[in-house]
């Protein structure tokens, strides 16, 4: 969009040097990429964003500067008032013609001027001069007016050659098949059905919204004219430039959308201005459609203002920035403003636009630099929040999930040793498969696991956060979220070095490793581990003495209930009622340690049925503050080992944060757990 600083000075008092209006307007979201001088005149352009057509005017222009500036808009009393004028005539011929619209959701308005004994010829100077100095080529003077108000009141403006027009009547109507036009340009172009046309009794004479027709355009010996100013359907004047391959100044504004009250006040200029260039008379005006809708309202609170932009206007002033932007407003309530969105502005939906259009005319620069007001509470209250954390924290170690029926057979949860008593059964199930409510996850996990091997998709790694449902013992129902973990198909690694893929198959240490980093993000500590069965299918999970769920490996019977051939499932199941309530939100930073620390090792022989982490508890327990970290690095049971042994050895790690140990202090809290190991474990040292 191209603008004149001259033009601009027609319709505001500018007091700014061209720079200054170009960076205030910049400032303002109106951005202006660059001007030029030319013939004593300085020439803007601007860069306007879709969603305000208002301001590609000089009306719209002007409308910002003069909110920006505090100044009064200058408006010609020959403008019009926008107002819908009553159908007029003057002459027999002007009482025949008439106007037919096809459709009004393609075009809602349509007005014609009649206009009699013009005369054709070249513009004035100074109406050329300001169409050249932004690219806009003089043609004659009446085309030239049309051209001036649209870049004017930005209202696409055309006028016919009334003599050329067939039938005394216009249409607004899509085209039918097989019909062309001539365009302006000179280009002959195919029509088809979803391209809207202005029509007389027996042709087409203008591609409604984008360009006029080539017999119809008023030349020198044109007399009488018929000035059409209407709105159309932004999305069909979009459909149909596009077929057609064409771009024109009145496309682009149509397609973002132009209002009932400018295309009625830029007719009524438009007259005006032929009349005193062009002299001729008015024989009538014909309107059909509707002007404009109900006028949209918002109610605005002054708090709402402050809060968003952090300052504190007063509604006084917010008032006085939404006037001067063309709004009407009325105080509602107190601290509450009732605003009426003029039709000029259709980008002004809700509340949190009406602070933007205060925060751009008050000044972004205006604002004060703060820091973000930041209310501290607790992270993760709503249970959803922490469901989608545990989801995230699942994701992230690589299993996807799935989400499966909550119906189940009771034949499945027999055999998972569920009594039909325990179960919550439907009335009227659909079929066998979807008899009862599940109490667990773990069955339907293994189906997908199934149907996921039959389509050759592996290796699987899968979870489900979902809802478990029992009988209480009172046969009351009740419901708790649980969480499913399903592992089966290793993975391949191709070891280049060693001309051998390294295979990776899933196991109770895989299982093991997704609840640890679980449990490390949600801030559980103390898991326990114990299998329960002597063939190992099974081991329990228990956080400070409340059991949570369990780890398991299917067994030979539940393979082949779900027709599983030559794998192996690894799968877990835990109460998340349990383990959010065994959640620690407390978390702390602890200083590197300045200090170097020392490594001690400890080599043990114990029995099979002393736990791993009942070793680890004597070791945190007996070595005193300096033991900063234990952990078993090697593990070993065969030859060499006395049968119902294990060998591991155990990795201690010594560290002081005020100042760097002795080896008679280290050796002296090795020593206590080395005692504390033979003492409390029987342990036999190696």
């Amino acid at each position: 969009m191209k603008f004149s600083y001259q033009w601009l000075q027609d319709f505001v008092d500018v007091r700014m040097t061209p720079r200054e209006l170009a960076d205030t307007l910049t400032m303002a979201g109106l951005e202006v990429k660059g001007w030029e001088e030319k013939q004593g005149d300085t020439v803007f352009e601007a860069e306007i964003t879709s969603n305000r057509p208002d301001w590609l005017s000089l009306m719209g222009i002007a409308r910002e500067v003069a909110a920006i500036s505090d100044r009064a808009i200058k408006q010609p009393k020959d403008w019009g008032t926008g107002k819908k004028p009553a159908p007029s005539c003057r002459s027999s011929a002007a009482a025949q013609f008439s106007i037919d619209l096809e459709d009004q959701s393609d075009c809602p308005l349509y007005t014609a001027r009649i206009i009699t004994g013009v005369r054709v010829g070249p513009s004035p100077e100074w109406l050329r001069q300001r169409l050249e100095a932004i690219g806009c080529r003089s043609v004659n003077n009446v085309v030239d007016i049309t051209n001036y108000v649209l870049y004017e009141l930005g209202e696409p403006l055309h006028a016919f050659d009334l003599a050329t027009l067939g039938g005394n009547i216009i249409r607004v109507r899509r085209a039918r098949a097989g019909e062309t036009i001539a365009t302006i340009d000179g280009v002959q172009r195919q029509l088809s059905g979803d391209i809207l046309v202005i029509a007389d009794e027996n042709r087409p004479v203008a591609v409604a919204g984008i360009m006029g027709g080539k017999d119809t355009e008023v030349i020198e010996r044109t007399t009488d004219i018929l000035l059409e100013a209407a709105l159309f359907n932004p999305v069909v004047v979009r459909r149909g430039r596009q077929k057609l391959g064409m771009q024109s100044e009145a496309a682009y504004r149509f397609e973002r959308g132009v209002d009932a009250d400018t295309a009625l006040a830029a007719s009524q200029r438009a007259a005006a201005m032929i009349r005193e260039i062009c002299g001729g008379t008015p024989a009538s005006v014909k309107i059909a459609g509707h002007a404009r809708g109900k006028p949209r309202s918002i109610s605005l609170q002054v708090n709402a203002v402050n809060r968003m932009l952090g300052i504190g206007l007063s509604a006084a002033k917010i008032k006085t920035i939404l006037v001067a932007l063309g709004f009407t407003v009325k105080t509602k309530t107190a601290g509450v403003l009732a605003v009426t969105v003029p039709p000029f502005r259709q980008d002004a939906q809700g509340e949190i636009d009406l602070i933007e259009e205060v925060a751009r005319i008050y000044g972004y620069a205006r604002i004060p630099t703060s820091l973000p007001k930041v209310t501290l509470q607790s992270a993760g209250v709503d249970p959803a929040a922490r469901i989608a954390g545990i989801k995230q924290v699942l994701v992230s170690l690589g299993l996807d999930e799935v989400i499966t029926y909550s119906l189940i057979d009771r034949r499945t949860l027999a055999a998972e040793g569920f009594s039909d008593e325990s179960l919550i059964a439907l009335q009227n199930p659909l079929n066998q498969e979807q008899e009862v409510l599940r109490p667990i996850l773990l069955p339907s996990l293994v189906r997908c696991v199934a149907h996921n091997l039959r389509q050759q998709q592996f290796p699987i790694a899968i979870f489900e956060i979902a809802k478990g449902f029992s009988l209480t013992g009172a046969s009351v129902p009740a419901e708790s979220y649980r969480l499913g973990v399903a592992l089966c198909g290793g993975r391949q690694w191709l070891a280049e070095k060693e001309y051998s893929c390294v295979q990776d198959d899933p196991g109770f240490l895989h299982l093991k490793g997704i609840v640890e980093v679980l449990f490390e993000r949600l801030g559980i500590a103390a898991a326990e581990y114990a299998f329960t069965q002597q063939d190992d299918y099974r081991c329990a999970l228990t956080v400070r003495g409340e059991p949570v769920g369990a780890l398991r490996r299917l067994d030979k019977a539940s393979l082949e209930r779900n027709d599983i051939k030559n794998r192996e499932v690894f799968a877990l199941e835990l109460s998340l009622a349990s383990l959010l309530r065994q959640r620690s939100s407390g978390k702390a930073f602890k200083p590197f340690a300045r200090f170097p620390g020392i490594l001690r090792d400890i080599s043990l022989v114990v029995k099979n049925d002393i736990p791993v982490q009942a070793i680890l508890d004597v070791v945190r327990d007996s070595a005193g503050s300096l033991l900063q970290k234990a952990a078993v690095v090697d593990f070993y049971r065969g030859p060499h080992i006395p049968p119902g042994h294990k060998n591991f050895t155990v990795s201690c790690f010594y560290c002081s944060p005020e100042r760097t140990l002795s080896e008679e202090e280290v050796g002296q809290a090795h020593a206590r757990v080395t005692a504390a190991l033979q003492q409390q474990c029987a342990a036999g040292l190696r």
